[in-house]
Formats: structure tokens, sequence, C-alpha cells
């Protein structure tokens, strides 16, 4: 498996004060989204996989339902006694259908966050170019002590965009990318384009899986946690590759209040069609 990144540097915490690792079903981490309405709900952006989509139809779109976690965010090694835990309160959106995609609801507003000195971050409104720099930053858990369970920093490269087949499900626009430490925990976790001056501008992606592990584990290739990319030839698997979902234009899914909300310019996915296996 791949070795984790390196622990974010504590002088940089404060620029990526907006990545939670989040518990809200599994542990994966997330970003708080910059809605630009302080007064509207605070909304986590991270995997459908990491709030309860593996157990539901891969068909299935959940909407608007009650949900509960914590989402910690400043847990950074160096950092242990100053982090901000945050109640989970709603699952608005979740589904692993087309797209591996959740958008958690906290019980804060997003203008409290923000004056605990969090900074959220805007989403992507367009598909970034294949081959651009980026940073990724999580938290992940696996093979770790629960006391290097904290915030870690990878410069990376996306590749290109891939139609994958993962187990049950099938995911569109996922970038390949060679960020280093991709492992369980980094689920759900962004792909940031950064500023000038270092700080994360936009997300224009966030892990979702990684072939890190080899092929023979868990049923081969295509099976969980060994993606295939979907060509016109068939299925292959590259190894040593993680994959980032598409986020681009996920920012119209917010009202002028700074609700979530679906249809009109949102790109997200509904369906009411799910198929079930006995």
């Amino acid at each position: 498996p791949a070795v984790a990144a390196e622990p974010l540097p504590l002088a940089q915490l404060a620029a990526f004060s907006g990545v939670a690792s989040l518990n809200a079903g599994s542990n994966c981490s997330g970003t708080l989204i910059d809605t630009g309405v302080p007064s509207g709900p605070a909304y986590v952006l991270t995997n459908g996989h990491c709030v309860g989509d593996v157990g539901r139809s891969p068909q299935a779109t959940t909407i608007g339902v009650e949900w509960g976690g914590t989402a910690e965010f400043l847990r950074a090694a160096g950092n242990p006694d100053d982090t901000i835990v945050v109640d989970v309160v709603g699952l608005e959106y979740s589904t692993m259908r087309h797209t591996d995609t959740a958008v958690v609801r906290l019980k804060p507003t997003l203008g409290e966050l923000e004056g605990l000195g969090l900074r959220p971050v805007p989403l992507t409104t367009a598909e970034p170019d294949a081959g651009a720099g980026v940073t990724n930053v999580g938290v992940p858990v696996q093979d770790l002590a629960y006391e290097d369970w904290a915030l870690r920093r990878g410069d990376c490269t996306l590749g290109s965009q891939h139609t994958l087949l993962e187990g049950r499900w099938l995911w569109f626009g996922a970038w390949s990318n060679d960020c280093p430490g991709i492992i369980q925990g980094s689920s759900g976790s962004p792909l940031f384009s950064l500023a000038a001056d270092g700080s994360p501008s936009a997300v224009v992606a966030m892990i979702n899986t990684t072939t890190w592990g080899g092929t023979d584990a868990n049923g081969g290739m295509c099976s969980i946690n060994h993606p295939c990319e979907v060509t016109a030839d068939g299925v292959t698997m590259a190894e040593q590759t993680s994959y980032a979902q598409s986020v681009a234009g996920l920012g119209t899914c917010f009202g002028a209040d700074g609700e979530f909300e679906l249809g009109g310019a949102c790109p997200l996915p509904v369906s009411s069609v799910w198929n079930e296996s006995g």
C-alpha cells in the first residue's frame, strides 16, 4: 500500500483550516464549502461512500435526511488540543450513481465557523487542465496510530479524466493523479488549486479511489479498491494510480440563501430508479 504523505506543517494550518476529518459513517476527509453566504448553513463536501452509500442500492440518491457524526477541523500534527469538533446534522445529498459525491450539513452556520477561524473554500466553476499541479490535503488513517491521524499534504499532478468501474459502481469525470499517500481516510479529501500566496483558491476535485495496494486482493481488477478505467476497448487497471471525482460546477447547487438545492445549473444527478439484489 501507499505510505502516508508528510504531515501538514503547522505554519500552513490556517490556510488549510477548511479541511476536516469526517466521521459520518466511516473515517474520511472533507472540505468546508464556501457558499458565499455566512448566514447560511455550513456544508462539507465528501464522497458518497463515506456516508453510507456502500450499503445502499448502487443506483440510489439520498436527499435531505437527518444524519449524525462529526467533522473535526484543525487536526494537525502538533495541534492535538486545539481542534474544532462540529456535529453533523444532515445528509443533504449523497450518491454513488455517476458520481461518488455527498454534501453533509453541519450544525453551525458558515459564519459561525468562519468566526472560529476556519476558512471555507469555493468549488471550481470549470474543469482544470490535464497536467495541472494540485495540492491534496486530507486525514488518512490506514495503518496509522490514532495520534498520527492528522492533516497531511501532498503536491501532485492531474492526469486525465476517466470513466471508472469499481464493484457495482460507475463514475464519470474522475481525474487520474499521482498524489502521494492516498490510503483509507483520504477519501473525500480535496485537490486544491493554489493562489499566489500558497493558500487554496478552489477545490478542483476530491479523492475517491485508488489502485494502490495491488491487483490480487478483493477479487482483482474492477472490484472494490481496484477501480478500472473504462475505454472503447473494454476496461484496464492502471496500477499505483489514484482518482479524484470531478466537482466542477457544484457551487451552483447552493442558492442565494446559501441553502443546498438541486436543479437548474446544478450538475448533480438525481435518480428515482434503483435495483435490488437478493
